[in-house]
């Protein structure tokens, strides 16, 4: 019942005029505060024969029950003891992510501040929670869009924090599986995608996303991710279709 409420919510601001964003359970996830970038042990520029393939690395987000634990309880030595504390820093919890792109705008535009959303993109939804950016350098390469070196760097910085700001397993308190709609950008949702299935990111601009679209991610109480729905459309009529 609590999904096809959000899965309704979901529809209704991706399908109609509206500027929303929303946790359709327990927590807003908006206006917590400036996201920052700061030093990471991963980052865009690594290159890409250090990376393990086909490993599935179960503490992504840093919220393995033994990472969570503050450092003085870590006794390992008392077997019975440690096992029973590691029961209490288990997350209960699956956070559903509802992640939906912004309407059409005006792609002729020259800045930022001219790039309004057009007639069409009034007509479906309008937020902005996350700045559109160029989350890492694209392979293969397109022709149609090379952002300097430097707007890779700053870019990248911000929208991992974001990513690590918003995607990771529900909190320790959380008892109820949440329903909560992020809405921002094309660029940040297929790499939001890629990071969170840990592929490549650098395949983010291999996917393609309607405006008003719906992606659906579930992390699991594990740690472990589904990519449920990627770009969902199906809900507008087919002369509302956008890119």
């Amino acid at each position: 019942m609590a999904f096809r409420k959000a899965f309704q919510v979901a529809c209704g601001i991706a399908g109609t005029a509206a500027v929303v964003v929303a946790a359709a359970a327990t927590t807003q996830r908006c206006g917590e505060g400036r996201v920052e970038a700061a030093a990471v042990s991963w980052s865009p520029s690594s290159p890409l024969e250090q990376r393990t393939a086909a490993v599935w690395d179960s503490n992504w987000d840093k919220r393995e029950p033994i990472s969570l634990m503050k450092p003085n309880k870590k006794n390992k030595d008392d077997t019975e003891d440690f096992t029973a504390q590691l029961e209490n820093y288990k997350v209960k919890a699956t956070r559903h992510i509802f992640l939906i792109r912004h309407s059409q705008y005006n792609l002729s535009a020259s800045t930022d501040k001219e790039r309004s959303l057009t007639s069409l993109g009034l007509e479906m939804m309008s937020c902005d929670l996350l700045r559109e950016g160029a989350p890492i350098e694209p392979v293969p390469p397109v022709s149609h869009w090379k952002p300097e070196a430097m707007q890779y760097h700053e870019d990248g910085a911000r929208i991992e924090a974001a990513f690590r700001r918003y995607i990771h397993r529900a909190d320790l308190k959380q008892e109820n599986d949440s329903y909560e709609i992020i809405v921002c950008h094309a660029n940040v949702i297929r790499y939001f995608v890629c990071r969170a299935l840990q592929f490549p990111p650098e395949g983010w601009l291999r996917m393609c996303l309607n405006n008003g679209s719906i992606t659906w991610l579930t992390i699991r109480p594990n740690g472990r991710v589904a990519l449920r729905t990627l770009g969902d459309t199906g809900f507008m009529p087919p002369d509302k279709l956008s890119r």
